[in-house]
């Protein structure tokens, strides 16, 4: 049974600074030709998260944008590369490896870049088939039939006082 799936994506985007912040760090990127939705928020109390979040969502677009990108040096952890995932969900996490690796080499050139991070959500839709790739405490949830579930566990540690 090979059924064509035809959804009808309603595409918003919105960033606001919140309540506690006086600076967003927020970015996203929406590339709707691919399917392809990216948030990232820069780690509140960080430095230059704002910084970290555009390099972040500007690597994952540009590695996903490009079918041929590829890094030989970095693959997904075995999980990823052994398990039965598509070629856009490893191409998605390659992307979001490349964008960790662009943060982390960025703080060398700047001293005040030093120790900053964000978060990230990218969901890649082809077909009935959604690649969900996040990182941190950025979350994804799935709206449907009027109900909203959270698809996506934090991995933000927060100790205990």
């Amino acid at each position: 049974m090979n059924e064509k799936l035809n959804l009808r994506l309603e595409i918003g985007s919105r960033t606001d600074v919140g309540r506690v912040r006086k600076n967003n760090e927020d970015a996203y990127r929406v590339l709707s030709s691919l399917n392809l939705f990216i948030i990232s928020d820069g780690m509140g109390g960080q430095s230059h998260g704002e910084i970290a979040s555009a390099i972040a969502a500007d690597t994952i677009a540009a590695q996903c944008s490009n079918p041929c990108a590829s890094d030989e040096a970095l693959t997904p952890n075995d999980d990823v590369q052994s398990g039965d995932y598509s070629e856009k969900t490893k191409h998605l996490a390659t992307a979001v490896l490349l964008a960790n690796r662009d943060i982390y080499e960025a703080a060398p050139n700047n001293l005040q870049y030093r120790g900053m991070g964000a978060t990230v959500v990218a969901a890649w839709l082809e077909g009935s088939c959604l690649s969900l790739v996040h990182v941190g405490d950025s979350r994804a949830y799935l709206f449907r039939g009027g109900v909203l579930q959270c698809l996506t566990a934090d991995h933000t540690w927060w100790p205990s006082k």
